[in-house]
């Protein structure tokens, strides 16, 4: 992984805010917080979030830091891996 995908995965998870108390996941990259997720989902990502190309996470990549769609997916995967590890090991 090169440093500049390393800091857009850094940004983006120091940015998500996780209210473990209230249950609610405050992402950077998309204008309704995700309410009522469990460590013991599978994915606390809502199905309108988990389509990658055609989601404000995509968007906001692009539009944010420039990336192409190839780095959008490696992006993405690292960044859900570790949400979902601050999640389940909190």
């Amino acid at each position: 992984m090169n440093r500049y995908m390393e800091h857009i995965i850094n940004d983006l998870v120091r940015d998500t805010k996780i209210d473990y108390e209230k249950g609610i996941i405050y992402f950077p990259f998309h204008h309704r917080p995700l309410s009522n997720f469990s460590p013991f989902d599978p994915t606390p990502f809502p199905p309108h979030i988990t389509h990658l190309f055609s989601t404000p996470f995509s968007k906001y990549c692009k539009d944010t830091y420039g990336l192409i769609d190839q780095e959008v997916e490696y992006v993405w995967d690292q960044y859900k891996s570790t949400i979902k590890d601050k999640i389940t090991n909190r």
